[in-house]
């Protein structure tokens, strides 16, 4: 710096003036406005959130009390199993249990639409409530470890063995190939395969690992012998609602609110119930997503064949986790009653996933 020193006092005094000029226009017309504008987004990422708590806080807790009495009060949960409902109640409870799982979506996605209005901000910034959003969506979306559950069963009967390394990238790998064969049978799952088609899925799938983990090819015997317990250990029932399927789920749900509060609402029972008795292909597809997570789901029969109870209990955990992040959101007046939050609070630190039990 001793150029500047060298320079006469006068032109000294003016050049450090016309820094100090340039320094502030450079924080006033940048750095605070940059401030400023991410402050104002944070403001109305919050009101999106504040304008949208109540009927997402309704909605949550309606879903919350009715899975709290599938899994915590024994025998409630018989209407689920559609072949045996014998009376107009039950048949209620089951879609009105789809519409409360459905509004649920239906709100997540309204708040997300209003959001996509603004400008993104870092990821970083989210907020614990919309990472409860994202824990509930997951819940409900994913499943990689059926992928792996089915995977160890069959080198468990086989008496192969697999490091947790190559199980990984294997398991991914063994999902497709079995599926594909499904596929090609117009089955869902391997026992509903007849005797000779399903003892071709099971010297495919044996060979296949077999290769893959090089081991001697195993014999036609013993793959007869084993195809049964072959059948039960592939035919895990899942149905997931994938993310983009969920935003599908959303947009059927919503409608563009005729008040000044917010820009959209929910669809009510009566329509929703009109769209499960619709005709039309179209809605079909998007109500038998939601309705092929409950139907003919047996909470109380834990043979490790039906992933659907494992994900529901975790969207029931999912939705404890959102009441009680949208209790603490710095809401003026809660919108739940202290029954719920505390049932929340006590089902929230239950594990997620208690795994699937053993078949023989």
């Amino acid at each position: 710096m001793s150029w500047i020193q060298a320079l006469d006092v006068k032109i000294q005094a003016a050049l450090t003036a016309s820094i100090v000029t340039l320094l502030g226009i450079f924080l006033k017309d940048y750095v605070f406005q940059m401030l400023k504008e991410r402050r104002d987004h944070s403001k109305s990422t919050h009101d999106v959130y504040k304008k949208y708590a109540e009927p997402l806080a309704a909605s949550a807790e309606s879903m919350f009390w009715r899975l709290n009495e599938i899994f915590n009060v024994k025998g409630r949960a018989h209407f689920l199993i559609r072949s045996d409902v014998a009376t107009g109640f039950e048949d209620y409870k089951y879609k009105s249990t789809l519409y409360r799982l459905a509004s649920l979506i239906g709100w997540i996605y309204a708040i997300k639409k209003e959001q996509s209005y603004m400008k993104p901000v870092d990821r970083t910034s989210q907020t614990s409530l919309s990472e409860s959003i994202r824990v509930f969506e997951s819940a409900l979306a994913d499943g990689p470890h059926v992928e792996a559950e089915r995977l160890s069963r069959l080198i468990e009967l086989w008496s192969l063995e697999c490091t947790p390394e190559k199980s990984i990238d294997l398991s991914i790998a063994f999902e497709k190939m079995h599926k594909s064969f499904l596929k090609r049978k117009n089955v869902n799952l391997a026992t509903d395969l007849c005797d000779q088609d399903l003892f071709d899925l099971c010297r495919e799938c044996a060979n296949f690992l077999c290769t893959q983990l090089n081991f001697n090819h195993l014999r036609d015997d013993l793959i007869r012998e084993t195809m049964q317990q072959t059948a039960r250990r592939l035919s895990i029932r899942e149905a997931w609602i994938y993310r983009d399927w969920q935003s599908g789920i959303g947009e059927l749900m919503v409608r563009k609110s005729g008040s000044e509060t917010r820009d959209f609402d929910i669809i009510g029972f009566k329509k929703f119930e009109s769209m499960l008795d619709s005709d039309n292909s179209e809605v079909s597809k998007w109500i038998s997503r939601i309705e092929n997570t409950f139907k003919d789901v047996d909470v109380e029969k834990l043979d490790g064949q039906d992933v659907r109870v494992e994900q529901i209990r975790a969207t029931f955990n999912a939705v404890s986790k959102l009441i009680v992040e949208l209790n603490n959101s710095g809401l003026e007046v809660s919108p739940f009653s202290d029954q719920t939050i505390a049932a929340a609070e006590a089902n929230k630190a239950q594990p997620v996933w208690n795994g699937l039990t053993p078949v023989q």
